[in-house]
């Protein structure tokens, strides 16, 4: 997982399909977005660029191994 810092899910907002950080609802996301289940048991790290999925979703298991990885452009799955 990126090293970057845990977010909670209510630090983000998603309005009319595009997604914020709460505390600054005038700029589209861009950035690493990670979170983790208060048990542990899901971690998901999400790439974002200008407010929507742009790059890897990468969903780990508690043991840090990949349970599962998608990739999006513009908010779509991309199919591989």
């Amino acid at each position: 997982m990126s090293d970057k810092k845990i977010n909670t899910p209510s630090e983000i907002v998603i309005l009319d399909g595009v997604t914020y950080k709460r505390e600054n609802l005038d700029i589209p996301f861009s950035g690493i977005y990670n979170w983790i289940a208060e048990d542990g048991t899901l971690v998901m790290s999400t790439e974002f660029k200008d407010g929507k999925k742009n790059g890897e979703s990468i969903v780990y298991n508690s043991d840090g191994s990949v349970s599962y990885r998608e990739y999006f452009i513009n908010d779509i799955k991309q199919t591989q």
